[in-house]
């Protein structure tokens, strides 16, 4: 198959969103995530500092994010989107919502990694 001049520019400007989205996204998650998983674990109830009342609703934060499928997330993080990024629209739009949804899931694999241990 041979592309043109344009299907060639797209695909590139495709490829290059693409990995944009994932790889800041993904920083910015474990950035966030991996602090969460580390209060998790500590502030369990056989972690260093137990505090029960912050680890129960700190974990069930957590789990109402886990829980909400990622099209609702994304219109309900728009106005947020909007003020943070500037714009509702594009490549860097669409990392805030991806960085929300996927930070807990971070926060629960530290979590259970350091309980592993």
């Amino acid at each position: 198959m041979i592309f043109d001049a344009a299907t060639l520019s797209m695909l590139k400007l495709g490829i290059w969103e693409t990995l944009y989205m994932t790889f800041t996204s993904s920083f910015f998650a474990y950035l966030i995530g991996i602090p969460l998983g580390i209060i998790l674990i500590v502030t369990d109830k056989d972690g260093i500092f137990p505090i029960p009342w912050f680890q129960r609703i700190l974990g069930l934060i957590i789990n109402l994010l886990r829980s909400v499928p990622f099209i609702i997330l994304l219109i309900m993080v728009l106005p947020i989107t909007k003020m943070v990024v500037g714009t509702p629209l594009g490549a860097s739009a669409v990392i805030p919502p991806l960085v929300i949804a996927s930070a807990p899931y971070v926060a629960r694999v530290v979590e259970s990694s350091f309980k592993e241990v």
